[in-house]
């Protein structure tokens, strides 16, 4: 933070000058023969404010995330062909040529797993179909402290410690996890359970982006992780999984720069992007009609309250997944929310709700076993907090 007053600064193995966007890679370790690397963008604002780093894509086939990054590279930066800065990263020569509006620092990591990105799998290869965003069990400050940690685990010991020992470097005061969610589901913002000193804060941050706040607990996940830097910490859950969807993709931008706006690293409007100059209007509908679920927010008060969450409904039948409630849509108790139906269309059940609540998301599957896993969505309960 004392670093925002310098003209030049050093974020991870990037040389960042002021007022300008720099790029590179930071090189983890080699994987039969393949650089691990995960890409980095640092935007250097003229002014001095916060520090925000901006994550997505940690899941493989989660696509949102990504263009949101992109969105906020092209709201932020302005061409400067005048300026080209060489930036020596990993024998590689990289470049800036745009000038940065923002204040403060923003850091964007848009991919956090290339190659399941590039393989269209939620795991990495050299995870060995482990969630490598589930490998943050156990670190504290402490830990950190340490030149390397002793474990059987490869992936934690290349991947998670180094990542996390990036973020004690660059000590951000705010951070975005973007994540997709099911492909039927609404985008809200996940607010960790845990006990931690910057929760408060974390939860105002959050009721800022202007979506639903669930508190949830992600056991071991990199955002939960990053509460022992003492930063605000959301997660957001933006769009379907292995989908681009450029709707999901507006709001999810919308959201993010309302979060910039609370913390201060943006303070008024600047010049569109792609997003922004998209025709908003489809003959008679507006691009918000196209939006239901933001109507459904306003219309039940979603944006001012915290909820919690859980997967629930477990069919009793085998058959074809048949749901009666819109996403983001208000249930009460003894309402029909779902059947499971045979090939030929006759209801086997009916699934009743247990309780009030909404529906944050259907589940992906159109298939449904009675497996005792088997859950047909996530529902969001306004009486527990």
């Amino acid at each position: 933070k004392e670093n925002t007053q310098l003209v030049m600064i050093k974020i991870a193995n990037l040389n960042c000058s002021r007022g300008k966007l720099t790029k590179g890679n930071i090189q983890f370790f080699d994987f039969v023969g393949i650089p691990i690397v995960i890409p980095i963008i640092v935007l250097y604002g003229e002014e001095d404010g916060p520090i925000m780093v901006v994550s997505s894509n940690i899941h493989g086939n989660e696509y949102v995330g990504l263009g949101i990054s992109h969105e906020l590279i092209e709201k932020f930066c302005v061409d400067d062909d005048d300026y080209i800065e060489d930036n020596n990263n990993n024998n590689e020569k990289q470049t800036t040529s745009k000038k940065c509006i923002n204040k403060g620092i923003i850091v964007i990591f848009p991919s956090l797993n290339v190659l399941g990105l590039h393989s269209r799998t939620r795991f990495p290869p050299f995870a060995y179909q482990n969630d490598i965003n589930r490998a943050f069990e156990g670190f504290t400050k402490e830990t950190l402290k340490l030149e390397e940690i002793e474990t059987d685990e490869s992936f934690v010991k290349d991947y998670a410690y180094p990542l996390l020992k990036i973020f004690e470097e660059i000590k951000p005061d705010y951070y975005i996890d973007l994540h997709s969610h099911t492909i039927s589901s609404i985008p809200h913002v996940r607010l960790s359970q845990r006990d931690y000193e910057k929760y408060e804060e974390s939860r105002e941050f959050g009721v800022s982006s202007g979506l639903p706040v669930i508190s949830s607990h992600h056991v071991c996940s990199f955002g939960e992780s990053t509460h022992i830097f003492d930063c605000r910490s959301i997660l957001i859950e933006c769009g379907p999984t292995d989908a681009v969807d450029i709707v999901y993709r507006y709001i999810g931008l919308k959201a993010v720069l309302n979060l910039m706006k609370y913390s201060g690293n943006i303070t008024e409007e600047i010049h569109q992007s792609v997003s922004e100059t998209f025709p908003l209007n489809f003959g008679t509908s507006s691009f918000q009609d196209l939006l239901p679920v933001l109507k459904t927010h306003d219309e039940y008060g979603l944006n001012s309250k915290i909820f919690s969450a859980k997967y629930d409904c477990r069919p009793k039948y085998n058959g074809i997944f048949h749901p009666l409630v819109f996403p983001g849509q208000y249930f009460k108790k003894g309402d029909s929310i779902a059947q499971i139906r045979d090939i030929f269309g006759v209801v086997l059940e009916d699934i009743k709700a247990k309780y009030d609540g909404y529906i944050l998301g259907w589940r992906n599957h159109c298939v449904k076993s009675a497996a005792s896993y088997n859950t047909l969505c996530e529902v969001a309960y306004d009486d527990i907090l």
